[in-house]
């Protein structure tokens, strides 16, 4: 007999629920406690969860949602269970004549098919299908939504931007329909299937790139019939993502993609194949480019032009199809340059922005998009961008209104990185007027500026003639416009390494002393364009350093650290940071610098951020301090107790609230839990502090619970959290390995279980944790976790469709442990030989790729019967190593020689049975 639901018991759970409506928090604690004693009592609570929240009996759609929340949680966090059951209601809920109950079913839905991998779930793939179909808009809707959550919930699984996880097959039939959907006549289908198809494209799988074209081509007819901006975002982000991860598409010059073998084609049908791949890529650039050109005008609405820069920005980083759009740069380097130019409401905007303290960023306006995307297209065009663009500022630059000047100097700056060389020829006369336009209201400069043929001897004629003239010091700092100033300030800095290049000694002075007195202006942009010159000063390095007092540099840092706004403090910490990592060496040589005058204000401000608890505030100290803990070594051991604490028990402090938010009532009526991102941060600042004062940080482990919160940080389902503090753990495994000890066995289980290929950065962290622990670790103790670690390697290696730093991360663990470990490796050789070989020939770093070629002396000498089987593997391996050291290599030249002598006089006949290529390539390489 079928079980069938209790109907006191229903009712019991019904009331309890519907108590969950009153606003006290007594009452709602007394519901929450009353739910765990249900699910602990109640044989099948799921069930009855389930059939309240389908029941359209049940008028109370609070009740009802409620108990759609529950069971989502309660099969998320207590395991299967009752699924098979419970899948026959679930789907009742899409059908839902209330919206907030289809949205509660689809969130349910996508939950327990990504939890439980649930991909050929027939009857959800079914009821998908029949109902994407239907004449029902709330059924078509609810279904969209699910389709997106669960795309959104596999993308998250496998990392944003994990191209070429394709979708299970069920689902694959769905896109088509989907991608009909876009060009419905609702507008709120149109809406969902365009948001589903987003969700889609950020795995970008084959069965959608299959279908690109005909994504393309109906978001350009939705576009083309109404100006609709959801589907313009849409386009620009999948062809953005399309040649991220497919260039082919839209590159004419590219060379196919499909490995075709055209050795038997004649030299003419080659051809004529090439010229057909053409075609096939660049289907999309006849129709897209102009449509896309066309909408930055100066004449389109807002946040089309917004969008449209964008756009062109991101095309223009690929690098694609830079003949078809040629005949497009003047159009296109006109309408940016017009929008980079300030408006009444951008300058509002823009001193807005400053202003109000809890906006970190402000909003991407336009003017920052055209400039970025001016920037990116001087990359592919270089001197034909910047023909156009004198054109355009040659009357700009000693126009009367300074916004026209602004605007001029912004594109000379913005194209400084790409056409640094384009640029030499009027630089001499170029930084004079700049440095004037920070210094005073005195514009000077000639028309020799616009000339493309402008000889070098005029040119080194006016440098020498006017240089003292054109750097006389204004003390009053005094100009018409303060954006100018800061413009062209800013501008200054992009051609920093040319000045320095010059060697002169009193024009460097002078612009190094503006910045400085700029670092403390009023203007809150100076200020920023001041500390974007400064850390181009800094990124030159020793020529910089040469020419300064650095103390007084570092006295001028920590007073901004003191001084500054809320708002601009994000700018000194970055001129901060990379002063640490350009001069830490040089620092800890110079036992006079007095460090603490910057370290100390930064500890002030740190404990100022962990006092305010803004997260924002409390990232960007410990990011400068991670630099300082990371480059100073020693010399930051007098701030190590302090800052430790600090860090820790903000961790500490964070993870105690969020393990018991988990553990209350607040998950199941609202799923929100503290943030983790400033304890992601502080256990980033741990690593660099021990990595900096290494084994010395041994008592500041030993006199806290970090060790604890480790373990429960790197099995956090938080992607972020398990990386940093896998990280930390990588650290404490080099340096204080003595004080993880007890820890080893726990740490190693969820290490190993963290070896998944989806996430790139914990799977690279882990192994090489791993790494670190068999260094240390006695072998015997270590062989019992290797069987479980070495199937994770292996099967990391043979999988397809994953990003090829996996497989060679893969590869070099296994090689480090076949150095600590060679018995236990040895035997295993077979399972992983053939993966292995062919993966460390594509290690780049020099030191890994030697590591790993005396991994296989290794295993030849402790297992040479296995070994010979993959003898022509191992050669293959060889000559792709072709300057080991001579050590190695004469041990490498004797396991071939071994190996030659085994065969006897069978050994030319299975010599030469090896491809011609290779034989020359190891005679030439090693003389065989």
């Amino acid at each position: 007999m079928s079980w069938q639901p209790e109907e006191n018991v229903l009712l019991e759970i019904y009331n309890v629920l519907k108590l969950g409506q009153e606003g006290s928090t007594e009452v709602q604690q007394q519901v929450y406690d009353q739910i765990e004693k249900f699910s602990k009592e109640i044989e099948y609570f799921n069930r009855y969860l389930a059939i309240i929240f389908v029941d359209s009996n049940i008028d109370n759609l609070f009740v009802r949602q409620l108990s759609g929340i529950i069971l989502k949680n309660n099969l998320i966090n207590n395991g299967e269970g009752d699924l098979g059951y419970l899948q026959e209601y679930i789907l009742f809920g899409l059908k839902s004549e209330e919206k907030i109950l289809r949205l509660t079913c689809s969130t349910l839905i996508a939950s327990v098919v990504t939890r439980f991998r649930l991909f050929s779930w027939k009857e959800l793939i079914n009821q998908l299908k029949e109902s994407l179909v239907c004449s029902n808009i709330n059924e078509v809707l609810s279904s969209l939504d699910c389709l997106q959550k669960i795309f959104q919930d596999l993308s998250f699984e496998f990392g944003a931007g994990a191209n070429n996880i394709d979708l299970p097959n069920d689902y694959q039939p769905l896109i088509p329909i989907v991608l009909e959907l876009m060009i419905d006549d609702n507008d709120m289908i149109r809406i969902s299937s365009l948001s589903c198809i987003k969700e889609l494209l950020v795995m970008m799988p084959d069965s959608l790139y299959n279908l690109s074209k005909n994504l393309i081509e109906t978001l350009l007819l939705l576009i083309e019939n109404e100006i609709n901006t959801s589907a313009l975002v849409l386009l620009s982000e999948s062809i953005s993502i399309i040649e991220d991860y497919h260039p082919y598409l839209f590159d004419l010059n590219h060379q196919s993609h499909q490995n075709n073998n055209k050795s038997n084609l004649s030299k003419e049908q080659q051809q004529q194949e090439e010229e057909r791949l053409k075609q096939q890529r660049g289907w999309i650039n006849e129709p897209l480019i102009p449509f896309m050109v066309n909408i930055i005008s100066p004449d389109s609405e807002l946040e089309l032009i917004l969008n449209g820069c964008m756009f062109w920005d991101s095309w223009s980083k690929n690098g694609r199809t830079r003949q078809q759009l040629r005949k497009y740069i003047p159009t296109m380097i006109g309408s940016l340059y017009h929008h980079m130019k300030y408006t009444d409401g951008s300058l509002l905007e823009r001193y807005s922005v400053v202003e109000d303290e809890s906006n970190e960023e402000g909003e991407y306006s336009v003017r920052k998009a055209a400039s970025s995307a001016l920037e990116s297209l001087s990359k592919r065009f270089g001197s034909e961008l910047l023909d156009n663009l004198l054109l355009l500022i040659k009357d700009s630059l000693k126009h009367e209104k300074w916004i026209e000047r602004e605007c001029a100097i912004l594109s000379i700056g913005q194209i400084s990185y790409y056409c640094y060389n384009e640029m030499l020829e009027y630089l001499p006369e170029l930084i004079p007027y700049l440095f004037e336009c920070v210094n005073s209201i005195s514009i000077n400069i000639s028309d020799n500026i616009y000339e493309n043929e402008k000889s070098k001897q005029i040119n080194n004629n006016n440098n020498n003639n006017n240089k003292n003239q054109n750097f006389n010091k204004n003390e009053e700092l005094k100009s018409e416009h303060p954006l100018l100033r800061s413009t062209a300030l800013w501008a200054i800095g992009r051609y920093i390494h040319w000045i320095l290049k010059q060697k002169d000694e009193q024009a460097i002075e002078q612009i190094y002393q503006i910045t400085i007195e700029c670092l403390f202006a009023q203007d809150p942009f100076l200020q920023i364009s001041a500390c974007s010159c400064l850390s181009e000063f800094i990124h030159e390095g020793s020529q910089f350093l040469s020419l300064i007092n650095v103390n007084l540099l570092i006295e001028t840092l920590g007073r901004a650290v003191l001084e500054y706004s809320a708002s601009n403090l994000k700018y000194i910490y970055s001129v901060i940071t990379n002063f640490f990592e350009s001069f830490g060496q040089t620092i800890i040589n110079n036992n006079e610098l007095q460090i603490s005058r910057l370290i100390e204000p930064l500890i002030n401000q740190l404990e100022k951020a962990i006092k305010s608890e803004i997260s924002t505030k409390i990232i960007k100290v410990f990011n400068v301090l991670s630099a300082a803990a990371a480059n100073l070594e020693d010399i930051f051991l007098d701030y190590s107790e302090i800052t430790f604490n600090y860090s820790f028990q903000l961790m500490e402090n964070i993870l105690i609230e969020y393990i018991k938010a988990s553990q209350s009532k607040e998950e199941i009526y609202s799923g929100v839990l503290p943030e983790k991102e400033p304890a992601i941060f502080a256990f980033n600042f741990l690593s660099c502090l021990i990595q900096g004062i290494k084994s010395k940080s041994a008592a500041l482990i030993e006199n806290s619970d970090l060790l604890n919160y480790v373990e429960f940080a790197i099995s956090d389902f938080n992607e972020d959290l398990r990386e940093s503090s896998t990280l930390l753990l990588s650290q404490l495994s080099i340096h204080c390995f003595d004080q993880i000890m007890e820890y080893l066995p726990n740490y190693l289980t969820i290490l190993t279980q963290n070896l998944h290929s989806a996430f790139e950065s914990i799977f690279i962290n882990s192994c090489n944790c791993i790494i670190e622990i068999s260094n240390s670790m006695d072998s015997n103790e270590m062989e019992k976790y290797l069987p479980n670690i070495l199937k994770k390697l292996i099967n990391s290696m043979f999988e397809k469709h994953v990003n090829k730093r996996i497989p060679i991360m893969a590869a070099i663990t296994i090689s480090h442990l076949a150095l600590s470990n060679p018995q236990f490796i040895s035997q295993h050789f077979e399972s992983f030989a053939e993966p292995w070989l062919y993966w460390i020939t594509r290690i780049n770093e020099t030191s890994e790729l030697d590591n790993s070629f005396r991994a296989v002396c290794n295993i030849a000498t402790s297992n040479p019967n296995v070994f010979s089987n993959y003898f022509l593997e191992f050669c293959q391996a060889l000559v792709y190593h072709k300057n080991p050291e001579k050590e190695l290599k004469n041990a490498l030249i004797k396991i071939f020689l071994d190996f030659k002598n085994s065969l006897q006089n069978e050994w030319f006949q299975y010599y030469q049975s090896f491809p011609e290529k290779l034989r020359n390539q190891l005679k030439s390489l090693y003389n065989f």
